[in-house]
């Protein structure tokens, strides 16, 4: 995986945060299949989180409420260095899409049907709205920017209110499908070249170039804060309202290679000089320019989704790989591996990533990474909170039997300290994590083996 930039900090998170997504993931988590016999006595009984599609939107909010309540009440009280509102905004965005894109309904239409896909697409606009809405984008006054974040009904009212009741028909029109657009091209198309383009107000062309589907480049005057706002003009404006969600993204993957699409940065490349942003609509970054940058997560997952689960060549791996980076969901923490074993593991479950050897590597590579993250949280040290249960749960969901058990029993060994004593984390060690428990009993030998001048072992 390509590391783009220097993340010296390791902030751990919020131990309450951490322990809400992993109460919320351990009651989706059951014993993996294949791991029955002497395979299970060996190595320990293996977890795996189980979800359907039909579960997943129940899923995906449970995640946006554990996480967000537990982090926002640390907010309230912590340092700001030990967390970053950006990045709860980040996953509570992102699992809110991954809701949309592959959560089911009851009674819904087949997967992969006309209307399957007609509902997908209209829950990426129904998406895209909510983050312009987040970044302000909404709120402006301008007709052409309600447009352009696809606030349809705003902007439809704004133009009837200011005494341009053909232009807000124009708008409903083009925000239900019809043949807005194509009327919005016709009348630019005999406007422009003649003496009346020069009476047409700006505002008024600028709202027909956005129906007429001259998205790319944006003009300046819509002020594109970012891609989410850049990729809704393809969505609404520049794409048939029949076109796939692959299709959209192709066409606009195909304007970011040409410059005339804000690129999907992850989230430490965006820029924050506004006056970048008031220079151009898509305001340029000062760093290298290679196509195989990190991106953002929303965005890999936007591709994820369009790829399908037809992950083998190693070229595909890659690519994958670089979506559960990091740092395509935090600006400045190589440590932080939560939110990408959490989505990973319900993308797993609900079959979108396929069930390949390279994806279950990977799976176990995330496993393992945060493990090391939780296993910061040491009762003992500064944080005052132990996790040293949940380090164990997290690392029995590792797929290689041998691996799994070593790192297991690796973890109850240096954090025995704080299990031996407590029944409660001696039972959820057993019950729920599927830890055997001839694996705790060596753990308390050795520690009270090597602390034998400390605690009384004559008995």
């Amino acid at each position: 995986v390509v590391s783009e930039r220097f993340a010296p900090c390791r902030r751990n998170g919020d131990a309450a945060a951490l322990r809400a997504a992993l109460e919320v993931a351990l009651d989706m988590t059951v014993g993996a299949e294949g791991d029955e016999s002497s395979g299970e006595k060996v190595f320990g009984a293996r977890r795996a989180l189980r979800c359907s599609r039909l579960d997943l939107p129940g899923l995906c909010d449970r995640y946006m409420r554990a996480v967000s309540s537990a982090r926002l009440a640390f907010l309230s009280r912590a340092s700001p260095r030990n967390a970053d509102p950006a990045e709860l905004a980040m996953e509570v965005s992102a699992w809110d899409l991954v809701k949309t894109l592959w959560g089911d309904e009851p009674g819904g239409a087949p997967a992969g049907s006309a209307a399957d896909r007609h509902r997908r697409r209209a829950g990426v606009g129904a998406w895209l709205r909510k983050q312009s809405a987040k970044n302000g984008a909404a709120s402006d006054d301008g007709v052409a920017a309600k447009v352009a974040t696809g606030a349809f009904v705003a902007a439809t009212r704004a133009a009837a209110a200011s005494g341009n009741p053909r232009l807000a028909t124009l708008i409903a029109q083009g925000g239900c499908g019809g043949a807005g657009g194509e009327l919005a091209s016709a009348q630019l198309h005999s406007w422009r070249g003649g003496a009346v383009e020069t009476y047409v107000p700006a505002s008024v062309s600028s709202v027909l170039g956005v129906l007429a589907g001259e998205v790319a480049p944006p003009r300046a005057d819509l002020f594109v804060r970012d891609w989410r706002v850049n990729f809704g003009l393809h969505v609404w404006h520049g794409a048939s309202p029949t076109a796939t969600i692959a299709r959209v993204l192709d066409g606009y993957l195909d304007a970011v290679a040409d410059g005339a699409a804000a690129r999907p940065d992850a989230p430490g490349f965006t820029p924050t000089d506004e006056r970048n942003a008031r220079d151009s609509a898509l305001p340029s970054v000062p760093i290298d320019a290679r196509a195989d940058r990190l991106k953002e997560t929303c965005f890999n997952l936007l591709v994820l989704f369009s790829t399908g689960a037809a992950l083998s060549s190693c070229e595909t791996i890659a690519e994958l790989r670089k979506m559960f980076h990091p740092l395509t969901y935090c600006a400045a923490d190589l440590a932080n591996a939560a939110f990408a074993w959490h989505v990973f593991g319900a993308l797993r479950a609900s079959a979108a990533l396929g069930d390949g050897p390279e994806v279950e590597r990977l799976g176990d590579d995330l496993a393992v990474r945060f493990a090391c993250q939780l296993d910061g949280f040491d009762v003992f040290g500064d944080t005052g909170d132990s996790l040293a249960e949940w380090t164990v749960f997290v690392l029995m969901h590792v797929a290689d039997g041998p691996r799994r058990a070593d790192a297991a029993r690796a973890a109850l060994h240096r954090r025995c300290a704080e299990w031996r004593t407590d029944e409660r984390k001696k039972t959820f060690l057993v019950e729920n994590a599927g830890v055997p428990r001839a694996w705790l009993e060596d753990a308390e030998a050795r520690f009270l083996k090597f602390h034998a001048t400390r605690y009384d072992v004559s008995s």
